[in-house]
Order: C-alpha cells, then sequence, then structure tokens
C-alpha cells in the first residue's frame, strides 16, 4: 500500500463491509464518501493479477469491475498491474518471502497455493466480514478450496477446465471425424495436415501450456486420483508406466508435426489467435477461452465445437480433467489497510463470480449465474457439468520451485529427442524435495 492511505481504512469500507454482512445481491452498493468528508487523499490499493495477454477479455472486465468498485466506492482507488503467468507466480512466490509491501490485494489458486501461503501467515482470513446469507448465495462446496484450517480466506469466482475447440469447418473439409481417442487424434492430425493447416495449436513457448499438455495426456494415461497423489508427494511419477506414456506421446505429437513445425515459438495469444483465424484445426486451452472465441468478430472459427482431451483408451478415466474452483483475490496479511483491501476483494471476486458465465471466463460458482451463455462457452459448461473427477493444473498446486521444473521439463519434451528418464528423475526430485 502507498504512503497516506491508512487512516482512511474503517471508514472507506464500512458501507461495503454493512453489505457483504447483509448478505445482498451484486457487489454495487455504495460506500460512505469518507475521503469527501474528511477532506483527506484517496486510498489507493495495488491489485496484482496475472495475464498473458493484455487485450484479453478477462483483462478488459477488470478494468470494468475497478471502474465500477471506484463509482461505488470513492475514497478508494484501485491501481492494477499484471504479469504474464509465469512472471506472476515467481513475482507472488518472492515476494511474500518478505512482507509483499507492493501488494494490498492479489489473484492467486487454491487451496494448494493459498495453502502454502496462509502457514507462512502472509494471507488476510476473511471470517466475520462475510456473512452466512452471502455465503448461502455461492453453489454447494464451492468454498472448500478458500477455508484453511477453519478460517476463510476467500470467496470463490468460477470453476475452470482444459479443452480442446475444433474448427468444424476445417474438420469437414479435411474429411476428418472430431477425436475421441487418441488414435482418433492421431488420424485427425493428418487429415489436417493434409488440407495444410495445423492440426493442434498449443501455445507452448509459454511454460504452462507445455505443462497443460502434459497434464492432460498424463490424466489420460493414469487418472486424477493418481496424478493428486504424485502431486501431493503420497506416489512417485516414477512408479506407474503411466506418465512415461504420457510423456513419450507429447513427444509423438511433435514429432508427427500434430504441433506444427515448432510449438515452443507459439505463445498461447499466437495459438488461440490462430485458431480463430482458421489456421488451426483444433486449440488446446482453458475454458476462458471460449470467451475470446465467442467475442471475436467475423472469425474464420465461426463453428467451434469444444471437447475432452481424446482418452488413451475408449471409456478409460472419461469423466476425469484437468481443472476445478481454484481461484479468487487474496488479502495481503501486512497490507497497511486491511478493511479497505479486504472490501476490495471481496467485491472483486463476487463481481467476477456472478459474471463469470456470461462472460465465458468460467464456470461460475454464485447461485444467480446467467443461463444465457454465448455458444461456445455453454457447449463447454454442458462438458463441465457431466465431467467427474478433477486434478488441478500442476503449477498452480506445486511450490515455485518444483513448478518451475515441471513446467521447464515439459517444454523439453518438445524437443527432437528429448530424454524422458530424465523428465521423470526431475520430476521425482522435486516433488519429492518440497515434502
Amino acid at each position: 500500500m502507498r504512503a497516506g492511505r491508512a487512516c482512511l481504512a474503517a471508514a472507506l469500507t464500512a458501507a461495503l463491509t454493512a453489505a457483504l454482512l447483509a448478505g445482498c445481491g451484486a457487489p454495487t452498493q455504495k460506500a460512505a464518501p469518507a475521503a469527501e468528508t474528511s477532506g483527506a487523499a484517496a486510498a489507493v490499493l495495488d491489485v496484482w493479477f496475472q495475464s498473458d495477454n493484455p487485450s484479453s477479455a478477462f483483462n478488459s472486465k477488470m478494468e470494468e469491475a475497478v471502474s465500477q468498485y471506484q463509482q461505488a466506492n470513492s475514497g478508494t482507488e484501485l491501481a492494477l498491474h499484471s504479469l504474464d503467468s509465469s512472471s506472476y507466480k515467481e513475482k507472488l512466490a518472492t515476494d511474500f518471502t518478505g512482507k509483499a509491501s507492493d501488494i494490498d490485494v492479489f489473484y492467486d489458486w487454491a487451496p494448494a497455493k493459498l495453502t502454502q501461503l496462509v502457514r507462512a501467515d502472509r494471507v488476510l482470513p476473511l471470517d466475520g466480514r462475510i456473512s452466512d446469507a452471502k455465503l448461502a448465495e455461492i453453489k454447494k462446496d464451492s468454498q472448500d478450496s478458500f477455508t484453511v484450517d477453519g478460517k476463510l480466506y476467500g470467496l470463490p469466482m468460477n470453476s475452470s477446465m482444459m479443452l480442446v475447440y475444433c474448427n468444424r469447418g476445417l474438420f469437414e473439409q479435411a474429411g476428418a471425424q472430431l477425436p475421441a481417442t487418441w488414435d482418433e487424434l492421431l488420424a485427425a492430425g493428418e487429415k489436417l495436415r493434409a488440407i495444410g493447416v495445423r492440426p493442434l495449436a498449443v501455445g507452448a513457448g509459454d511454460s504452462w501450456l507445455a505443462g497443460a499438455l502434459y497434464e492432460s495426456l498424463a490424466v489420460r494415461e493414469v487418472g486424477a486420483e493418481k496424478c493428486a497423489a504424485v502431486l501431493a508427494g503420497e506416489a512417485s511419477m516414477l512408479d506407474d508406466p503411466g506418465f512415461r506414456t504420457a510423456a513419450e506421446k507429447m513427444n509423438e505429437l511433435c514429432r508427427d508435426g500434430i504441433l506444427g513445425d515448432n510449438p515452443l515459438q507459439v505463445t498461447d495469444t499466437d495459438a488461440l489467435g490462430d485458431f480463430i483465424d482458421g489456421k488451426a484445426g483444433m486449440l488446446l486451452d482453458g475454458s476462458w477461452a471460449a470467451a475470446s472465441i465467442d467475442n471475436t468478430p467475423d472469425r474464420a472459427a465461426a463453428d467451434v465445437v469444444p471437447i475432452v482431451f481424446p482418452l488413451a483408451e475408449a471409456g478409460k478415466y472419461a469423466a476425469d480433467y484437468i481443472g476445478g474452483t481454484s481461484v479468487s483475490f487474496f488479502v495481503n496479511k501486512n497490507t497497511d489497510a486491511p478493511d479497505a483491501a479486504a472490501g476490495a476483494a471481496l467485491y472483486l471476486a463476487e463481481w467476477f463470480g456472478r459474471a463469470s458465465s456470461k462472460m465465458g471466463l468460467g464456470f461460475s460458482c454464485w447461485k444467480d449465474s446467467s443461463d444465457d451463455l454465448p455458444p461456445t462457452f455453454a457447449a463447454a459448461q454442458k462438458l463441465y457439468d457431466e465431467a467427474g473427477q478433477s486434478v488441478r493444473s500442476w503449477d498452480t498446486v506445486l511450490d515455485a520451485a518444483a513448478a518451475k521444473t515441471h513446467l521447464e521439463a515439459c517444454q523439453a519434451l518438445l524437443a527432437d529427442e528429448p530424454d524422458v528418464d530424465a523428465f521423470l528423475k526431475a520430476h521425482d526430485a522435486a516433488l519429492h524435495k518440497k515434502n
């Protein structure tokens, strides 16, 4: 928090906190104009979030949410700061070894990342600031990920799911069928290559998407339960041959040209843009990508069908997926204005939670979310509703050092001749070191 803000904290958020405790609807209640009555300067809260694409729907909605918050809370200014996914996670890990003095409110993942920071005494608990009536507006059990040792640290926003988006027009042109299994994925890839398009766009130049590709393959080989056990340090990747098979299949996709000429030179933004422009038959990305697909006018990929990642074999782990309920805005326990920061974090989490589905940013955890959904996102929502057991994206669960090892090792699988033994051993060492 910047100098001169602490004296306003209690007065600034009295009305907002009262509104939250009262369990009212959308968070648009106007706080008491403390700055106007006291003559003091407005408080400025530093709000941090991750963004790989400054022009994404999430960035524009962040600005919209902040604008509405500031209209309702004239005594507080929210200063937005963002970094790409990898840099953002490294910043949080580094800053929170100390007081993180330039962070008041921050976007992060739960429960694993949240639990790590809570155990390090870095996150402000929000018990007493949220009423039972407000919690009743959230879908059943959605807040569980944000409760650590009996204390609540944030409100859930939405759930997510890694998906494969398919351009139906290109599939028809290629004479290919939408893939349900690994063999069908390879067959579709060959036919899409024959008409001169990249079969599967993966922005592996952004390491989290290289990780997402491997994780999608691994969950098909060994299932979500085994993946979660490995992430918790309760099992080893060396003990199940499925983890090796997933690594070998990832390299096979690269080797056979399914991912294009050099996926490590393609970012998430590049991959999404190429898919929307009709230069790729499929796209691996999160459910949030549906917003960009639905909101792009005159796109070449006019008829998009989201599917789950193709199965290793028919029926096996069909309901398992990468994703879950895991994000919110939290408060730095060392902020100089805990009341103001808590009010802002709760506002942002609720604002995005209620609007997420309609905007196509995520599957809302709030009961009054709209049923009037854009077409691609509506299809993704149906897949999510039918899904079963999930495992969260590995880098949102692991500590910073283990996450870096994981993502860099996944990128290395896209080399010409990857060392799969080294890949597995590096993971085993990193995952068990943290325990």
